[in-house]
């Protein structure tokens, strides 16, 4: 419970010591409740601090052996969570189709596991994975539609739990996919919606992308002198933040 606590509170390093001291005393007294609890709250850490490939292997590796030990005793909320951790774990290896499809898989029956044992917060990210990854593998409209239907039942929840983080993974989902289907007036509006959180959340790889999504539909509804002047604006914003990142792509798009 201390564990838990603690990785609830965003004390990640206590979290893992402590569920660390956890799982070794479940193993001594045999209790594989106590086991899978503390294994869960390690592989989510250890996910967080992963920094190479050989880290995520490792994460695969230790979540593949929760998802077992949840199945063995009948726990689905800690088998949702340690099957959205492996989606994240391949998503973060993902180089191929095949990769985005397997995330997409892992993803999905974290979502079954999710919503059997009323895990809201294990639902919204299974729900942004599916929509993430899809939006790898999207070949037709219909595709990009259903991306879509994901991603607001991911905004929807995302509200009820009030939190930032998904509400702006949700919105830069339908942000992009409403552009593949050049609907320029909704991209514009999810677009300006998850900019503002992510500006909150200081989360600037994301920004770029979401102000370049904003000058490209502006560029394509504009109408007046106003609305080109305000592209110009959103254009000089993501020239700043695309030399700040040294990001010469995203620069020059902006140029």
């Amino acid at each position: 419970e201390l564990a838990e606590r603690a990785y609830e509170s965003e004390n990640h390093e206590q979290a893992l010591e402590l569920s660390s001291q956890s799982w070794a005393l479940s193993k001594e007294i045999e209790d594989q409740e106590i086991e899978a609890r503390a294994s869960i709250i390690i592989v989510q850490v250890i996910f967080l601090f992963a920094d190479s490939t050989e880290k995520y292997q490792q994460v695969l590796v230790t979540a593949q052996q929760t998802v077992a030990l949840a199945q063995e005793i009948g726990n689905l909320k800690i088998g949702a969570q340690a099957l959205s951790v492996m989606a994240l774990a391949v998503n973060k290896l993902a180089a191929s189709t095949d990769e985005y499809r397997q995330v997409f898989a892992l993803a999905q029956r974290s979502l079954f596991l999710a919503r059997e044992s009323e895990d809201k917060e294990t639902e919204t990210i299974a729900l942004i994975l599916m929509a993430q990854s899809a939006m790898r593998t999207a070949e037709s409209k219909e595709d990009y539609e259903q991306i879509i239907q994901y991603a607001n039942e991911a905004l929807g929840i995302s509200n009820e739990l009030e939190s930032s983080k998904y509400l702006a993974a949700a919105l830069s989902v339908l942000a992009k996919a409403h552009n593949k289907i050049e609907n320029y007036v909704q991209v514009l509006d999810y677009a300006q919606q998850g900019l503002r959180l992510l500006q909150e959340l200081n989360d600037k790889t994301v920004e770029i992308e979401l102000l370049f999504l904003i000058v490209f539909a502006n560029q394509k509804i504009a109408s007046s002198t106003e609305a080109y002047q305000r592209t110009l604006q959103w254009a000089q914003q993501g020239l700043l933040l695309s030399q700040e990142l040294q990001n010469q792509e995203f620069e020059a798009g902006f140029l």
